[in-house]
């Protein structure tokens, strides 16, 4: 009777002190783990204007923009393009979403150590979900992999697979104001690496070549990697050489503006100028919950994110956020400032309204 007693008091504690950390403590661990982060991710863009371009639209308009139609690397916010072009062949039928891809056909592209263990994570969960059967998996798995795990291989399987002049094309359907010729980003990764043991040639050689080459020299020594790795005559390696040499790659990467990709996403989540079909498949690989799309990339150098959500009022919101030449302590803390989305999830905890002088998000 009296270790009955013992334990429902024991018990009785626990239930406090849980209800205690969700009312008084819960707000003091935002503030804590997060520091108000639209004030501080504002507060750098404020600062410098540089490295740093922001747009958020709201309802179709925008409502804040600093640097929108500056042009800057997107790294794998790229991605949102390529799954845009294989929307656009699913609903005129020149794509089957259901076609199963051999997985063998995707690791032809994939390096170890290249990109955060994102391909080995989209493979853990395909195998985990029972999504892939001998060795086979659904072409829209495939696409979803490139989005949510930001999958380098998939990438690099689906730009073959569309066609680069398709995906330009695409960029041109999107009505971008501004976009670059596309080419095999991923592959482009492995220009160093490849100079180095194929060609042997030195860090100092190398980093030489790279700055004397022009786009269409660039793209083109890309394309002759992404063969290689296709055929099977080289395996992709990835021993970092220098960090100017990756400061090279990132700089070449395929650039856009926040404007067009804060309107581009807001196109995505209302329909607008998309048929519906097209916009389906797009919510369907974009979003990780219903109504909140997003894809974000980064490099040594580089934080990107496009997103699409509804504020607290039910409006439509979408930003863009691209941040460029960071040194490694801004990168380190800029990179776990929460993402726009959870940004303006957190309401009242962060501010946002006030840090936009005019509450126009309303969030509070």
């Amino acid at each position: 009777m009296i270790v009955k007693w013992i334990l429902i008091g024991i018990g009785s504690i626990l239930a406090l002190g849980v209800i205690f950390f969700i009312i008084i403590l819960t707000p003091w661990y935002h503030n804590f783990a997060f520091g108000k982060p639209a004030e501080k991710m504002l507060g750098y863009v404020n600062d410098h204007p540089k490295k740093s371009a922001l747009t958020v639209i709201k309802n179709g308009e925008i409502i804040y923009e600093k640097n929108g139609d500056q042009p800057m690397p997107l790294a794998s916010t790229y991605k949102i393009i390529v799954a845009s072009a294989y929307a656009e062949k699913v609903a005129n039928q020149t794509l089957n979403p259901e076609e199963l891809i051999p997985l063998k056909e995707l690791d032809k592209y994939y390096a170890p150590n290249t990109d955060g263990g994102a391909h080995p994570a989209w493979i853990k969960e395909i195998t985990k979900e029972e999504k892939k059967s001998d060795g086979m998996v659904p072409l829209e798995e495939v696409v979803k992999g490139m989005i949510k795990y930001s999958s380098n291989a998939n990438t690099e399987y689906l730009m073959e697979r569309i066609g680069l002049e398709f995906i330009e094309s695409e960029e041109k359907r999107l009505g971008l104001s501004y976009s670059e010729k596309p080419y095999y980003f991923t592959s482009a990764m492995f220009i160093g690496n490849w100079l180095k043991v194929e060609k042997k040639q030195s860090t100092a050689e190398i980093e030489k070549k790279l700055k004397a080459m022009d786009d269409n020299e660039y793209s083109q020594l890309a394309a002759t990697i992404h063969n290689e790795l296709k055929e099977g005559i080289y395996k992709a390696g990835f021993g970092r050489i220098s960090s100017s040499i990756d400061k090279i790659w990132s700089d070449r990467l395929i650039k856009g503006t926040t404007r067009d990709y804060a309107m581009l996403m807001s196109h995505i989540q209302t329909g607008n100028g998309l048929s519906k079909e097209k916009a389906d498949i797009l919510h369907a690989v974009l979003e990780t919950e219903k109504g909140t799309g997003k894809k974000g990339g980064s490099t040594e150098f580089v934080l990107t994110e496009a997103s699409y959500f509804k504020n607290k009022d039910g409006d439509d919101v979408s930003s863009a956020l691209f941040l460029n030449n960071l040194t490694e302590k801004e990168q380190k803390t800029l990179f776990y400032i929460p993402t726009f989305v959870r940004i303006f999830q957190l309401g009242p905890f962060d501010g946002f309204s006030v840090a936009l002088e005019a509450n126009l998000l309303k969030l509070d």
